[in-house]
């Protein structure tokens, strides 16, 4: 996406770097990237009417993520539906890495 919006290939953590210092690639990537996100989770929020979303992954692991969804998800969202709040996980970015890794330990499971 970055590459996308006229910048080289670079990892997320450079270009959140690259957006903290207010660069204007960045700045447009990351307002991209924000506006699809809150788009997906409208959606999701419109279908599904969850109680609460909790994102996962290393960008989870950043207060400003939370900010911006929670100000752009209602523009997406059909009339009277409420938005639920995005919240960080309680256990970091890896935590569901962490419970899949718990429940492969446990072999009578019917999935496995």
């Amino acid at each position: 996406l970055y590459r996308h919006v006229g910048g080289e290939s670079l990892s997320g953590p450079a270009i959140i770097g690259a957006w903290l210092r207010e660069e204007q690639v960045a700045n447009d990537c990351l307002s991209l990237y924000l506006d699809i996100l809150a788009a997906g989770l409208g959606t999701l929020m419109t279908q599904l009417d969850p109680d609460v979303v909790l994102l996962g992954g290393g960008l989870s692991e950043h207060s400003w993520l939370y900010r911006e969804l929670n100000t752009r998800i209602p523009e997406y969202l059909m009339n009277n539906v409420t938005p639920a709040p995005v919240r960080p996980p309680v256990f970091g970015g890896s935590g569901g890495v962490r419970g899949a890794a718990l429940l492969a330990r446990r072999a009578a499971l019917p999935f496995s």
